[in-house]
């Protein structure tokens, strides 16, 4: 029975995911703040109750893991606050950083010979890539683990990293910001998200290690034009500068 370790598995789309794992046969370990009622009611789950704003609990986890073989990690825990990008909110630092960085790392580093052989999925955002204002520190320390797992790809080729990032999806955390309810009907579902991660354990969608994927429906996907609209590249040996094309989308 192959084993996962999901983070953010109380709601959203670690939840989703985690049942569709659980429905496919697999041994689920989530991490969460607050548990999910639900889930445990599952023979194959283990929940492991921790706020990853703090340091992880080395000792803790490795009493529910043991020896056992983790065949996939899931850093897909999240917060957001918005705050403007002008305005130092040390709060939001910490705890984004914390959150969407440190505690990734901090996992990386506790499973990594658990690991070997296995797979591990950043689920990130576009926000790391397009500049919005109230979603600055969102961004920025998702943006820092996705330059870590392109980083961890190359010295690590025993283990799979792929990294996501999804648009706009209908999960508790994007209810924070003021988005109209007709807007939100456009937003993708948890249930869409787990499907492409479910695609990407089981080989369906196939992507060599350090890969990074953008997912949006048509309704976001204008957004993702963004991406190179102010990219130049300056050639040292001919002094020419070229502004680099959009997305090919």
């Amino acid at each position: 029975m192959k084993t996962a370790l999901i983070t953010g598995t109380s709601s959203g789309i670690g939840e989703a995911f985690a049942k569709t794992l659980l429905d496919l046969g697999w041994y689920v370990i989530g991490i969460s703040r607050r548990q999910n009622i639900e889930l445990e009611q599952h023979s194959n789950f283990t929940q492991i109750t921790m706020d990853l704003s703090k340091p992880v609990d080395q000792l803790f986890l490795q009493k529910h893991l043991g020896t056992r073989t983790v065949n996939l990690l899931v850093n897909n825990a999240g917060t957001l606050k918005l705050t403007q990008s002008a305005e130092w909110d040390e709060d939001n630092y910490t705890r984004s950083i914390s959150v969407h960085y440190r505690a990734p790392l901090q996992l990386l580093a506790l499973l990594r010979k658990n690991l070997s052989g296995g797979m591990v999925l950043s689920v990130l955002s576009t926000a790391s890539h397009i500049g919005w204002d109230n979603y600055a520190y969102y961004g920025a320390s998702k943006a820092a683990l996705w330059l870590h797992m392109k980083s961890f790809a190359v010295g690590n080729p025993d283990i799979t990293c792929i990294s996501l990032h999804p648009s706009m999806v209908d999960t508790p955390i994007t209810e924070i910001d003021s988005w109209k309810p007709a807007e939100r009907k456009e937003f993708m579902t948890t249930t869409e998200m787990s499907r492409i991660l479910t695609q990407l354990v089981t080989g369906v969608l196939s992507l060599p290690s350090g890969s990074s994927l953008f997912i949006a429906n048509e309704w976001e996907r204008s957004d993702l034009a963004l991406f190179g609209e102010k990219t130049y590249f300056y050639n040292t040996d001919t002094d020419e500068l070229k502004q680099l094309p959009n997305h090919a989308l």
